[in-house]
């Protein structure tokens, strides 16, 4: 279990799993490998490439990339 300051993330046979604060699982997806938050979104990664998730998880940023960051400020993204 990985905690950070709004999300728990569980990790299962399946995959990771994400959760709020609260201990609510976030959605039903299953994910490779999940990154610490930023502005109340989570890297998330795929079938081996990264995007990013919203805290109802929804995906944010489609899984195309092979390398994803937080910027600067709130609502800036790196990827690559």
């Amino acid at each position: 279990m990985i905690v950070d300051d709004q999300y728990f993330y569980c990790k299962k046979e399946e995959g990771w799993k994400v959760l709020d604060n609260f201990g609510k699982l976030i959605n039903n997806q299953k994910y490779d490998s999940v990154g610490h938050s930023h502005d109340s979104k989570i890297p998330t990664r795929k079938n081996g490439y990264w995007g990013w998730t919203d805290f109802t998880g929804e995906k944010v940023i489609n899984y195309k990339y092979d390398f994803v960051g937080s910027g600067v400020v709130d609502d800036q993204f790196i990827a690559r």
